[in-house]
């Protein structure tokens, strides 16, 4: 429409448009986002993928690390990490991600949330954009614009159209989980469902593992005890 293309057109407290010299809020969304290198876009992405997969149950996985270099990825014998890796062009995890994970002494306390290495781009420039949106609503405040005020209005509009935007960037993006099986990695199929721009990671990485019997909540029955002496005596006597 007119009023999204144009830079330079603004609306009054009345919806009615008129021309200033000055960019309108669509163009400095693009001017800021677009002045954001590379690094800028990956720290904006890491912080909200952190957010979305932060545990709050912990009893599935405990930390989370976003995009983490091998080298600086350190497992803990009493807690599971959550690895969000960079897709491989292959779909697969990095070569150097499956090579450390060989050679890892606790095997089962590691999962890696991979996917779509093409629709990566899309997020980061996305991540982009709710970062250049968070700074203008923040300049916004500081200059103390009333809630009304038709520019901050559209601006708090803009901001959950882009936060479902990134939404379904990322879902389009990870799409499979990584988890430890026996002595080897398998692979599960991962749906990231959100409703209201609201998402909880946690809860569905925790529906994925228990569809592939990598999970429980229900440890009290014989069930769960049979399978736990099956796995740990397996030396018949």
């Amino acid at each position: 429409t007119l009023s999204t293309k144009a830079w330079y057109l603004h609306a009054n407290r009345e919806g009615k448009l008129f021309f200033r010299n000055v960019q309108n809020l669509v163009a400095k969304l693009k001017t800021t986002a677009e002045s954001y290198n590379r690094e800028s876009q990956l720290k904006e992405l890491r912080t909200r993928l952190s957010d979305m997969f932060a545990p709050a149950l912990k009893d599935c996985y405990q930390d989370v690390l976003v995009f983490p270099p091998v080298d600086e990825i350190a497992i803990k014998p009493e807690r599971v990490t959550l690895a969000i890796c960079e897709p491989a062009t292959d779909g697969l995890l990095h070569k150097d991600l499956q090579e450390f994970y060989k050679n890892l002494e606790y095997k089962n306390r590691i999962l890696f949330l991979t996917g779509q290495r093409d629709t990566l781009e899309t997020l980061l420039e996305v991540a982009a954009e709710l970062r250049a949106i968070t700074a203008i609503i923040g300049e916004m405040d500081s200059e103390k614009i009333a809630a009304n005020d038709p520019q901050r209005v559209a601006a708090n509009d803009l901001s959950d159209k882009i936060t479902q935007r990134l939404l379904s960037a990322a879902r389009e993006t990870f799409t499979t989980l990584v988890y430890p099986h026996m002595d080897g990695l398998k692979s599960a199929d991962f749906l990231m469902n959100f409703k209201d721009n609201a998402y909880k990671g946690e809860q569905q990485i925790r529906e994925t593992l228990k569809s592939k019997q990598k999970f429980t909540e229900d440890i009290t029955d014989d069930t769960f005890r049979k399978k736990c002496e099956d796995r740990l005596f397996t030396n018949k006597v």
